[in-house]
């Protein structure tokens, strides 16, 4: 993330406050962004090719390798068909390349290279190949937040007996054609709303983009346990729900979001009041309100955790991430990190507290949404 290349780092410095947007002045004459500086790639494994890859296939490499690596799991012959790997892609790769290709030919022959690279799914296959993952690949692109249905999907993965552990990971990257699409089309924040990115309601669309990758390894807990991995949590249970209504206009329904939450609670077996914190990924809008007012509704008054406010709105991956920051958080005994909403209920959060059952909350203007249960 705009924070650090591994999680120990985001997580340190989300606890002391430090923000990872910043202006940056290669992107659209200086816009304020959280953007991932990379070291050289090679100084980062010895063990892992990072040679052709482009900058979102990088972020994700880079995660799902530290995933590994935290899990203490070793792709090898012996098990790499039966680990899979599952991708959560909103944009993608840049286009440029493969548009210019196109269109500075009078036959309007395009680079085959270019446009193998412009796939989303060209990313997962960079990854696999990269930690040579032979087993299930596939690759979502359901739009904003799709990170938490892959983890979804990983679930049907092991029910079916199709792999015997999953890399869920999800990446975003920026460009600067995609900051001047966006703020022609009234996207990004203008002046100080910018500069002091927090919750805002003034808004349906207008936010702060960063950009980044967010990996986790799933596998059955029986598993997990035989090799003594360290456990964060487990999955107890997945629901989504898609709302109607025109895919252009804001998303202020909470009827598909509220579907998803009550059936995530029923096939995890418990109540809405054993659930401890919430992790989510607010854009910084008006549309963040019915997740709010759903938490006050079915759950009182109870933590609300983000990185989006420090690292920028990372379209699909700030959902994982924000869920893997927690996790890793009540895990280390550090405590949790102070927000950065800008609303005093929001921001003054225990940082001792602890959560038997953590809830995973997304929901976005093209109708997604997603919850998902997570017990310690």
């Amino acid at each position: 993330s705009p924070l650090g290349l591994c999680v120990e780092d985001t997580l340190c410095a989300l606890r002391q406050g430090v923000s990872g947007v910043s202006r940056q002045a290669v992107f659209d004459a200086g816009r304020r962004a959280g953007v991932v500086e990379l070291p050289p790639l090679r100084s980062l494994s010895r063990r892992v090719d990072f040679s052709g890859m482009n900058r979102i296939s990088a972020f994700a490499a880079i995660a799902c390798m530290r995933a590994l690596e935290r899990a203490q799991m070793r792709v090898s012959r012996a098990n790499a068909e039966r680990v899979g790997i599952i991708g959560a892609i909103s944009r993608g790769a840049s286009q440029q390349a493969h548009m210019l290709s196109v269109y500075s030919d009078p036959m309007r022959r395009g680079d085959i290279s270019c446009f193998s690279n412009a796939t989303p799914n060209s990313t997962a296959g960079w990854v696999s190949k990269a930690l040579e993952i032979k087993g299930a690949n596939i690759t979502f692109t359901s739009g904003l937040n799709s990170s938490i249905q892959a983890l979804e999907y990983a679930q049907m993965l092991f029910n079916g007996g199709d792999a015997d552990a999953v890399t869920v990971f999800s990446a975003d990257e920026i460009t600067p054609q995609q900051l001047k699409t966006y703020y022609r089309l009234g996207f990004l924040r203008d002046g100080e709303f910018e500069e002091n990115f927090k919750m805002k309601y003034y808004s349906a669309y207008k936010t702060v983009l960063g950009e980044g990758a967010c990996a986790m390894l799933l596998e059955p807990l029986s598993a997990a346990k035989a090799r003594g991995a360290r456990v964060l949590g487990e999955v107890a249970a997945c629901a989504s729900a898609i709302d109607g209504g025109d895919f252009y206009d804001a998303n202020y329904s909470p009827d598909g979001l509220r579907r998803a939450v009550s059936l995530a609670i029923e096939r995890a077996g418990i109540s809405a009041s054993d659930i401890g914190a919430i992790s989510w990924s607010p854009r910084g809008t008006s549309q963040d309100s019915k997740i709010v007012n759903l938490r006050d509704s079915f759950f009182g008054k109870i933590p609300m955790l983000t990185s989006v406010f420090h690292t920028g709105y990372i379209e699909t991956a700030s959902a994982l991430h924000s869920l893997a920051c927690l996790l890793e958080a009540l895990a280390d005994g550090g405590g949790l990190w102070r927000q950065r909403f800008g609303i005093e209920n929001f921001d003054e959060v225990d940082a001792a507290r602890d959560a038997r059952y953590i809830l995973s909350l997304a929901s976005s203007h093209s109708g997604g949404d997603y919850a998902v249960i997570i017990s310690r």
